[in-house]
């Protein structure tokens, strides 16, 4: 089992950690430590991810488990992994897919939308009423809204990862960004009163 609570960070001094090209390819040969210092290095943000995705703090630790327990097996495969980043976030990505696409089918889900009004996600103080809004918002623009705000993805890093167009990264983040300004209007214009 893949533990995530208590990770040690990287050290830093005498050398420069590994790559995670490094990584990938100690951890084909088996090498002690290797797959930890992977789970060190992108477990949190798997996590937060995953969070985000499904709104629920087990599966999330779940899904992060079974991601990295399904990368460990397809390194020590014959599968290459290019990018082990990217790697993660797309089983992730799938893993919190099922579990919202199973969600949907057993429990009905009303959606309402607000006026629009602009703002910026760094100016909300209220963290609740943002992780409500972003579980509004469709699954395909939320995550790549969350790969670029909370995990600071590349535009092409996240194509890669979602198997889509630069074009279709832009027009995901752009929509969510829109339907957030929806869903916190009201929010934003009571903090202003």
């Amino acid at each position: 089992m893949v533990r995530l609570s208590g990770r040690k960070k990287e050290r830093r001094g005498g050398s420069a950690p590994p790559s995670d090209e490094d990584l990938v390819l100690r951890i084909r040969r088996n090498e002690p430590g290797s797959f930890r210092l992977l789970v060190d290095r992108h477990g949190d943000g798997i996590y937060r991810f995953c969070h985000f995705m499904v709104d629920n703090h087990e599966v999330a630790e779940d899904i992060t488990q079974e991601t990295f327990l399904i990368f460990l097996r397809v390194c020590r495969g014959t599968t290459a992994v290019r990018s082990a980043k990217s790697y993660l976030v797309t089983v992730a990505r799938r893993r919190c897919l099922n579990y919202i696409r199973d969600r949907k089918s057993r429990v009905p889900i009303d959606g309402g939308t607000t006026p629009s009004s602009s703002f910026d996600v760094g100016d909300i103080d209220r963290k609740d009423e943002l992780h409500r809004a972003l579980q509004g918002i469709p699954d395909h623009f939320r995550e790549a809204f969350l790969l670029y705000e909370l995990e600071g993805f590349s535009y092409e890093e996240i194509a890669e990862a979602l198997e889509i167009t630069y074009g279709a990264v832009k027009n995901r983040i752009y929509r969510a960004k829109q339907e957030l300004r929806q869903k916190l209007a009201p929010l934003l214009r009571d903090g202003l009163d």
